[in-house]
C-alpha cells in the first residue's frame, strides 16, 4: 500500500494533491511503463471503505485517490495528517487531461456508459480539443457486480484486449462507485502499462446529459445538493445515510487524535 503524500480520512488514504497536480501525476504514471488505477473519491466511496474493509483496501492500493468532494478537504483541515492541497473532480480531471497542451502526449479510452452518451461525450471533447487522441470509446454490456477478488470473466477479459489494443495510456472507467473501484482492481493486472482512472458521471456531466453544479456550488462544497435536487430518488437514500456518519466519524477520528504513520516524500 502506497501512503507517500496521502492522508488519513477515516481509514481510506487520500491524495494531497490539487487538480493540477494531479494531472501531473497522472501523466508521469502514464509514462512509467507499468498499470496503475486512480480512484477519484468522496463522502460515498469513503463512508463504503469505512463500513467496508474490502473497499477501502481497494482504494487504498490505488495509486494515486483524489479528493473529488470539499467535504474531503475540510476533513483534512480538522484531522491529525496532512491537509489536501484542493479539489480534484472526475469530470474536471478529464476536461483538464483533454484540454490542456501540456498533456497532449496523452491518448485515451472510455469505458463505460451508455452509447447515447459516449457520442455526445466525443463532441464535447472535440470541441475542447479538436486534436485530442481519443484511442476509443465502449460502452459495455451491464453486468453484476463483481467481488474484489474475482477473476475477470470472458467478456470482460475481451473488454480490456479491446482496450489494451487501442494503445491508450489513460483509460477512463465510468461505471459508478463502487463498481468501477472493483472492476478497476480486478481488470489491472491485465495491462502491461496505461493508468485506469474511475470518474463516476463524468461522462454524463460533460457530455451534457446531465447538468453539473453551478461553479459557486461546488465551490461551497454544496455540489451534493445540487445532484440531489436533481435525481431525488436515486440519492436521497443514499446522502441520509452516508453525510451523517461522515460528519459523525470525521468529529470521531478529530478528537481521538487517529492517525496512522505512512511515509512521506
Amino acid at each position: 500500500m502506497n501512503r507517500s503524500n496521502k492522508t488519513n480520512i477515516l481509514g481510506s488514504w487520500i491524495s494531497v494533491w490539487n487538480l493540477d497536480e494531479t494531472c501531473v501525476k497522472i501523466t508521469e504514471l502514464a509514462r512509467s511503463n507499468r498499470p496503475h488505477y486512480v480512484c477519484v473519491s468522496n463522502v460515498h466511496t469513503v463512508v463504503t471503505g469505512h463500513e467496508d474493509p474490502s473497499f477501502a483496501k481497494i482504494t487504498n492500493d490505488a495509486t494515486l485517490a483524489t479528493a473529488d468532494g470539499v467535504p474531503l478537504l475540510w476533513a483534512s483541515r480538522v484531522l491529525s495528517g496532512p491537509r489536501i492541497h484542493g479539489r480534484a473532480s472526475g469530470p474536471d480531471i478529464l476536461a483538464r487531461m483533454i484540454a490542456d497542451p501540456r498533456f497532449a502526449g496523452c491518448s485515451h479510452f472510455f469505458y463505460g456508459s451508455t452509447p447515447l452518451v459516449l457520442e455526445p461525450l466525443r463532441e464535447r471533447l472535440l470541441t475542447l480539443n479538436p486534436k485530442a487522441n481519443l484511442a476509443g470509446f465502449f460502452s459495455p454490456p451491464m453486468r453484476p457486480m463483481k467481488s474484489a477478488d474475482e477473476p475477470l470473466d470472458a467478456g470482460e477479459l475481451e473488454d480490456c484486449r479491446r482496450i489494451a489494443e487501442s494503445g491508450a495510456n489513460l483509460i477512463w472507467v465510468g461505471l459508478g462507485a463502487p463498481k468501477q473501484e472493483i472492476w478497476m482492481s480486478r481488470a489491472k493486472r491485465h495491462f502491461k502499462n496505461g493508468v485506469l482512472i474511475g470518474v463516476g458521471a463524468a461522462f454524463d456531466f460533460l457530455s451534457g446529459n446531465k447538468s453539473r453544479a453551478p461553479a459557486w456550488m461546488r465551490k461551497s462544497g454544496l455540489e451534493w445538493a445540487h445532484r440531489l435536487l436533481s435525481e431525488p430518488r436515486r440519492l436521497t437514500g443514499r446522502y441520509l445515510k452516508t453525510n451523517p456518519v461522515f460528519v459523525a466519524q470525521v468529529l470521531k477520528q478529530a478528537a481521538l487524535g487517529i492517525r496512522e504513520e505512512g511515509p512521506r516524500s
